[in-house]
């Protein structure tokens, strides 16, 4: 779980300074969730979505738009480490099997948060900020259809004995019928990252920000 959520906070001051340029950021879960795809998206190279990145993140994105490829890399990398963090949200269930997929269970999600928060994330685009999402993402309860299809992913196949094999065919069934690939996890997308901050890395050493 992201450790950053307070409840002091008001989540509208998402400022980092870069540079002795304070930046702002732009922290809306529909952008956090939009870079996720973006991180999936073939058609753009890693120079092109360092680019983009930085204008979805950035509000002042013209304070900084001349700064070389290899400190825009650094920047996105500080903005995913120190403000997006999504390395601890799948770390309530350890299992070798992947557990959700922001974009695939994206109707589930939706379904499941207007279910226990009567919210409708389309109309809350724009306006709820990621570390609240993930508060409300975080405590969905057990009866929403995300939380169900999570149970599935994450259910054991029993042993075979001679009473269970109807059982273990509907379990079996089910988790074929929900199974994420590794790499359309928030773990995939993740290390999507950090394959991309490896191609642009610049040989001698890191960007001092």
């Amino acid at each position: 779980m992201i450790t950053v959520f307070k409840l002091t906070d008001h989540f509208n001051g998402d400022v980092l300074t870069y540079n002795g340029i304070e930046l702002k950021l732009n922290l809306y879960f529909d952008v956090v969730l939009r870079s996720y795809e973006l991180m999936k998206d073939d058609f753009f190279n890693e120079y092109d979505k360092a680019d983009i990145y930085l204008r979805m993140f950035v509000l002042n994105y013209e304070d900084i738009k001349g700064i070389n490829i290899f400190e825009k890399n650094k920047l996105i990398t500080i903005i995913f480490d120190q403000f997006i963090n999504p390395k601890e949200t799948n770390k309530e269930i350890k299992s070798d099997e992947k557990l959700y997929d922001f974009q695939i269970d994206a109707e589930l999600i939706y379904a499941s948060f207007f279910m226990d928060y009567g919210m409708d994330l389309i109309d809350q685009q724009g306006q709820l900020h990621w570390y609240k999402f993930l508060a409300l993402f975080n405590g969905l309860t057990d009866k929403t259809p995300f939380k169900q299809v999570l149970s599935i992913r994450t259910t054991e196949i029993p042993a075979p004995t001679k009473h269970n094999q109807k059982e273990r065919d509907r379990i079996i069934k089910l988790k074929q019928l929900y199974r994420i690939a590794k790499d359309e996890t928030v773990e995939g997308l993740d290390a999507k990252l950090d394959s991309f901050a490896a191609t642009l890395r610049p040989f001698g050493g890191d960007v001092n920000v």
